[in-house]
Formats: C-alpha cells, sequence, structure tokens
C-alpha cells in the first residue's frame, strides 16, 4: 500500500492542476459589464453561455430590463451607449448573447 500513496497523491495534484488552470489564465472568468465592450461575439458566447440567470444576477446586479414574451434580461453598459442582451432556455440558462447599439442617446 506504501508504494502506491505517493503516485496516488501526485495524480491527485495533477488532477487538482487541471481543474484550476482555466482560473489562471482567465479565460473562462465570466468579464465584468464594463469589459463586454472589448470581447468579440465568439469570447462573449464562451464566457456566457450556460450560466445560470442567478450566477449572472450575483455578478452584474439586477438587470435594467427584461424581455417581454422571452425569457431574458438587458443590462446596459456603464459609459457605453451598447446594451448586451440575455437570452434563458426554460431552466434559466444563457443561450443566447447579443450585443447591441442602443437609441436613447441624451443630448
Amino acid at each position: 500500500m506504501k508504494k502506491y500513496t505517493p503516485w496516488v497523491l501526485i495524480l491527485t495534484f495533477v488532477l487538482t492542476l487541471a481543474g484550476c488552470r482555466s482560473g489562471f489564465d482567465g479565460t473562462t472568468a465570466t468579464p465584468e459589464l464594463d469589459e463586454i465592450v472589448d470581447l468579440t461575439q465568439e469570447q462573449l458566447d464562451e464566457k456566457l453561455l450556460g450560466l445560470s440567470q442567478e450566477e449572472i444576477h450575483s455578478l452584474w446586479g439586477e438587470p435594467d430590463g427584461m424581455m417581454y414574451g422571452f425569457r431574458g434580461d438587458i443590462y446596459h453598459v456603464p459609459d457605453s451607449y451598447e446594451s448586451i442582451m440575455l437570452y434563458y432556455d426554460v431552466d434559466g440558462i444563457v443561450e443566447t448573447v447579443k450585443v447591441d447599439y442602443r437609441n436613447d442617446i441624451e443630448q
């Protein structure tokens, strides 16, 4: 049994590092709301699709608007004229992400 213990510990360590890898390079970290203007549609899809509505609300706060007739939220990007629209499936998981230019420019 003693000769297996180091191998089990090494395997556990390697698997732990592999699981933490995405957190270190930032590839799957959810962006702050004001950071989305710098991301492409592909990057937004990669980072937001699959998150729950509760996760989004805990990260970004309450939405600025909701979709009528759809399951979705609208967030206005601070210091920008862009909005991000998140559409959820029946389980409350993000299935579509769209960025749009808002028409309510104050003059």
